[in-house]
């Protein structure tokens, strides 16, 4: 997969979040700054906006000035917001010269100081680059949960002039790991932000990214069509997202035709490309040659890189491979090119074509290599399911928040329904009775109508997206399973992953939507969830005493009943430190009675209940109200927690 080389200029974008002020200091007072032993606060924000101004034309100042900066502030300003700030510039420097643990450690500790000061606008920038240190090194989960965290913190403060970096990060993130759809929803809404602010610099990288996102797409329709029995299809396709890219580079270009040289180096740089995938090579080198007029005004070393990528694949293109030989291998000599691997990989690339063009396969071998290499070792699938995992979370968690929000508001109603209802039985309680009472019940019913809908349709969209998994992807995933078993030259890696990744497929349907319940009934599938969460947790030992109780209940209270287990056995997996649980399942009279219990650690229940905002229990709860069932959480006798459920049977059981 094609990294892209244009978010080096997001890394611009992001880099600074301090500096907004933009101090400017003349070249002949660094020294004597440099020189002050106890600088003020003032003096210490020209030095960090001195370093930040070095951070990509000259490395070695922008660390120079940064470590003087954090010295200064750990001696005169510790603890204070001072030094959390100095610090952040200590990070940016380390993350330029790709001292990732250093980088890593200087923002833990600004982190800790913005936690003490309570102060969650610069604790939002440890997140952001925190999570883009992450990404640098390949470490896609842990970046997209410190991007996330950025974002809720930012979204919290209202933050509009912030809100926008994290969807860039994010959406980089996703496309990385090969996920466009996914990249061009983020950077949409980094664009959407850039136009409420009127941001030509936010504007034109996301219009850059979009067009990126655009091009990559029209190479997938191209791909697409070469194999196609009808490929006209994919090529109006393809047409229309070039077209897209061409517009999204043109509004970029005429944004910034007298701005920023980074910003106008990237429009030109990424236009050359695009023209290239359209066929129109003398337009792509008119621009690749402004590009490189740009570039070579900016002494950026990763500009350089990116357009000699450029021009090795426009030269190849034109059927001129030694001229692409000669910019393929000028590109990799740049020390750049140790660093940005990305753009080295796509020469690599170039070279291995242009040799093999020229018949010359010992040449193009090792260029082949270093490709095959980068391709292999870039995005495992692994690592895709992880960041959507991620993701997943993050929704989830807004999703509860809301209704934690909405539970909130509801509880606030009520009290404030019950003061008026006490005041007006001071004055008229028949009054009350006659006319209160019905309001407070028929709001009571409209609160459980609404819980119950909630519930049913959180089941019903769970159905649905299982149903997908299982009958789309699944079965998409087993027929490539089958055509790799039946092929001898397929590689033991290659089925052993199609399989890993079909069984994953399979356990997050099971998860979503209790497939088993329809197909072999309730005491099966609570069986199967039992014999899975044992699997997963091979530490604790788990027995069980189920009856069969197939038959007894409807079918929304064999979807509750299972919800319920899964959820009362996730809890002792996470929380309870228990070696040792049990399931009983047994028939009673006019009803079903679910006890799960463990030897764990055990709780305050009545705090818990009082104080808890997670969900869980308090979903349990609602779950079984919805049939009119029972919940009830106690501790154990000696250790651990019980938890018991009651379900009524169905009237046509009775």
């Amino acid at each position: 997969m094609i990294r892209s080389f244009h978010m080096l200029l997001i890394s611009i974008l992001l880099t600074g979040g301090l500096s907004a002020q933009k101090i400017k200091v003349g070249v002949k007072y660094i020294p004597s700054l440099l020189a002050v032993d106890h600088p003020s606060e003032k003096q210490m924000d020209s030095l960090r906006a001195i370093s930040l101004n070095y951070i990509y034309s000259n490395q070695d100042t922008c660390m120079l000035v940064a470590k003087r900066v954090a010295d200064r502030a750990e001696r005169w300003y510790e603890g204070t917001i001072q030094q959390g700030d100095a610090l952040l510039t200590l990070g940016d420097a380390y993350t330029v010269h790709n001292e990732w643990e250093n980088a890593l450690a200087a923002l833990a500790k600004a982190k800790v100081i913005y936690e003490k000061k309570e102060n969650k606008a610069r604790l939002a920038l440890t997140y952001l680059k925190s999570g883009s240190v992450h990404l640098k090194t390949d470490n896609y989960e842990l970046a997209l949960q410190q991007e996330f965290s950025a974002l809720d913190t930012w979204l919290e403060l209202k933050d509009t002039a912030n809100i926008f970096k994290p969807y860039f990060e994010i959406g980089h993130i996703f496309f990385l790991t090969g996920q466009r759809l996914k990249a061009y929803e983020y950077n949409a809404e980094a664009l959407r932000w850039g136009r409420v602010k009127e941001s030509s610099g936010i504007i034109n990288v996301a219009l850059n990214n979009q067009s990126e996102l655009e091009k990559v797409l029209a190479q997938e329709y191209r791909k697409k069509a070469d194999t196609s029995a009808t490929p006209e299809v994919y090529l109006d396709s393809m047409q229309l997202f070039l077209d897209r890219g061409v517009a999204s580079l043109t509004e970029a270009l005429e944004i910034n035709q007298n701005g920023n040289r980074y910003r106008l180096f990237l429009c030109l740089n990424n236009f050359a490309d695009l023209r290239m995938d359209r066929g129109e090579y003398d337009e792509a080198l008119a621009l690749a040659q402004q590009a490189k007029m740009v570039t070579d005004s900016l002494n950026s070393g990763e500009f350089k890189l990116a357009n000699k990528y450029v021009f090795a694949r426009l030269y190849r293109l034109r059927n001129q491979p030694k001229q692409a030989i000669k910019a393929g291998l000028a590109g990799l000599a740049l020390p750049s090119a140790q660093k940005q691997k990305e753009v080295a990989h796509n020469i690599h690339e170039q070279l291995y074509l242009a040799y093999k063009d020229l018949g010359n396969p010992a040449a193009a071998l090792p260029h082949y290599e270093a490709y095959s290499a980068f391709e292999i070792e870039s995005v495992t699938a692994a690592q895709a399911r992880a960041i959507a995992t991620v993701e997943a979370k993050y929704q989830t968690a807004k999703k509860e928040t809301q209704l934690i929000e909405l539970g909130a508001a509801n509880e606030q109603i009520t009290r404030q329904r019950n003061y008026i209802i006490a005041g007006a039985a001071t004055l008229t309680l028949l009054g009350l009775l006659a006319f209160q009472l019905p309001r407070v019940r028929q709001e009571r019913n409209r609160r459980i109508e609404f819980t119950q809908a909630l519930i049913e349709g959180q089941e019903e969209e769970r159905k649905r997206i299982a149903r997908d998994l299982h009958d789309g992807i699944g079965q998409s995933l087993l027929v490539i399973k089958r055509q790799l078993d039946a092929n001898k030259n397929s590689t033991f890696e290659n089925r052993t992953l199609i399989s890993s990744t079909l069984e994953e497929v399979r356990s997050i349907s099971r998860d979503l939507h209790p497939i088993l319940l329809e197909k072999f009934g309730i005491t099966s599938t609570l069986k199967d969830v039992v014999t899975r969460v044992g699997d997963h947790a091979p530490e604790l030992f788990i027995t069980t005493d189920i009856e069969d109780i197939d038959g007894l209940l409807d079918q929304k209270a064999e979807v509750q009943a299972f919800r319920a287990v899964q959820e009362a056995l996730s809890n002792v997996v996470k929380h309870a430190g228990a070696t040792a649980a049990k399931v009983t399942v047994e028939k009673v009279e006019n009803g079903v009675k679910i006890i799960v219990q463990d030897n764990g650690k055990g709780f305050d229940i009545e705090m818990a209940v009082v104080k808890s905002r997670s969900l869980g229990l308090r979903t349990m709860s609602e779950r079984m109200a919805t049939v009119d069932g029972s919940f009830k959480i106690e501790a154990g006798e000696s250790t651990g927690t019980v938890v018991r459920l009651h379900l009524p049977v169905k009237s046509s059981s009775l």
